[in-house]
């Protein structure tokens, strides 16, 4: 070394510090690099829990605020119901409309809507409702429906119940909620509108 040059030495110097560096370079960036895949191998599982936990939560949320909706709908109807005779009566011509029902029809109601639904005779007998059960099992404001076979259930269970299914449903299938399994297994009558 005491041969060379001054310029020579620092050039060897220069290229000797170039080839350590890069070979420190490679050697932290291949560290790094696997470091951080072993990072994001660890992140991506937790990001998917925590976007999976989020949507539970959500879900879960979402289907409270059915829910309350339902009740909340199903006491204010209950309380324009109270006052309205006509509405089972127009909860009767909306089934046989909606399931174009031709068959006669039995209607099981409380005592109470069974009283306010005889008033009504001549429009039953031409929607061939041809007899009526009082059942004090059931709550007044509402009535179950029966013809060859099938059942209707119009009460207000059943009612809220078909809607919080259709709520729900929407929840999960989206715009192919009325395409639900559940909703093609069962007989959903969509509730009747309530008027004065």
């Amino acid at each position: 070394m005491k041969r060379l040059e001054q310029e020579e030495r620092e050039a060897l110097y220069a290229m000797v510090r170039e080839e350590v560096s890069e070979e420190i370079r490679q050697e932290l960036h291949g560290n790094i690099g696997s470091e951080m895949e072993l990072i994001r191998g660890m992140l991506i599982p937790l990001k998917d829990q925590i976007n999976k936990a989020i949507d539970d939560d959500l879900h879960s949320m979402a289907l409270g605020a059915v829910e309350l909706a339902v009740a909340i709908g199903e006491r204010l109807a209950r309380s324009a119901i109270a006052v309205d005779d006509t509405y089972l009566v127009r909860c009767l011509e909306d089934l046989i409309d909606r399931k174009q029902i031709g068959a006669e029809l039995t209607v099981i109601a409380h005592p109470s809507e069974v009283a306010k639904l005889e008033q009504y005779a001549d429009q039953l007998r031409d929607l061939n409702v041809v007899a009526m059960t009082p059942e004090l099992a059931l709550p007044p404001g509402g009535c179950i429906v029966k013809s060859g076979g099938q059942e209707w259930d119009l009460t207000f269970r059943g009612q809220s119940e078909a809607l919080a299914t259709i709520a729900r449903d929407a929840m999960i299938y989206g715009k192919d909620a009325v395409r639900s399994p559940r909703n093609q297994e069962l007989d959903i009558v969509e509730p009747c509108e309530v008027g004065t």
